[in-house]
């Protein structure tokens, strides 16, 4: 996400996030359930990620690196 542009959040629709990560979920509200889930604990390593969810997808913005360059 640190790769985002700052001022170019980037959209990403459920269907695109099922396509890549949802292979072996048959229904959307499975898929959305457990992606959110996980996200959760993603978050919990990753706090400086900035993201919305919304009915219709995901949002990425801009966000410092997970790990600050040495």
């Amino acid at each position: 996400m640190h790769r985002i542009p700052a001022n170019r959040p980037q959209f990403v629709s459920w269907a695109a996030l099922k396509a890549q990560f949802g292979q072996g979920y048959g229904r959307m509200d499975d898929f959305r359930r457990a992606f959110i889930q996980t996200l959760r604990l993603v978050y919990g390593q990753y706090q400086s990620a900035r993201f919305e969810i919304s009915a219709k997808g995901m949002t990425l913005y801009h966000s410092l690196p997970p790990v600050p360059e040495a």
